[in-house]
C-alpha cells in the first residue's frame, strides 16, 4: 500500500508542498503552474498552539500512523529536493513576497469594508504590489540561475 501511494505521488502529482513551508510551497506551485496572479492570502482560522502530549500518547499515535509517517517522510524528502533546486531564486523572491503579502493582508480587508464583498480594489492591489516591490516580471522567473530548472517548466 505504501509503495502504491509513493508511485501515485510520483505519477499523478506535479507538486507536493508542506504546510511548514507554506509560503515557499505557494511560490513554487505558482511557478510550476505558471499562475499569472500572485498567490496572496490572509491567514484565517489559525489554531492556537496545541498542548504537549505525553511520551506514551506519542508512541501510540506513531504506532497507528506508521505508514502515514513514512509517506510524509517521503514527501518531505521530495519537497526538500525541489526546495534545494529553487533555493537561489527563493532566497530573492520569498522576502519580497512575504512583505507584499503582509501589505495585502492590510489592504484587502479595507477594500472589502469600503466596497463590499470581493472589493473592486483587489485586482489593483494585486497589480500594484509587485511593481512597488521591484518585481520586474512577476509572471514567472526569468533569471539565468533557474531557467534550466524543472521548477520553471510546465508539469
Amino acid at each position: 500500500m505504501l509503495a502504491k501511494a509513493k508511485d501515485d505521488m510520483e505519477q499523478y502529482f506535479s507538486f507536493v508542498g508542506l504546510t511548514n513551508y507554506f509560503d515557499e510551497s505557494l511560490l513554487l506551485l505558482r511557478r510550476i503552474l505558471r499562475w499569472r496572479k500572485p498567490p496572496f492570502y490572509i491567514k484565517a482560522k489559525v489554531s492556537p498552539p496545541k498542548f504537549e502530549r505525553g511520551k506514551v500518547d506519542l508512541k501510540l499515535i506513531q504506532a497507528y500512523n506508521e505508514l502515514g509517517s513514512t509517506l510524509y517522510d517521503y514527501a518531505e524528502a521530495r519537497f526538500s529536493e525541489v526546495l534545494a533546486e529553487a533555493r537561489p531564486w527563493l532566497d530573492r523572491e520569498l522576502p519580497r513576497f512575504r512583505k507584499m503579502n503582509q501589505y495585502y493582508g492590510l489592504v484587502r480587508p479595507l477594500s472589502k469594508r469600503l466596497m463590499g464583498k470581493g472589493g473592486p480594489f483587489e485586482p489593483a492591489v494585486q497589480m500594484i504590489l509587485p511593481i512597488l516591490f521591484g518585481f520586474t516580471d512577476w509572471r514567472w522567473c526569468s533569471c539565468d540561475d533557474c531557467s534550466s530548472s524543472r521548477i520553471g517548466r510546465q508539469p
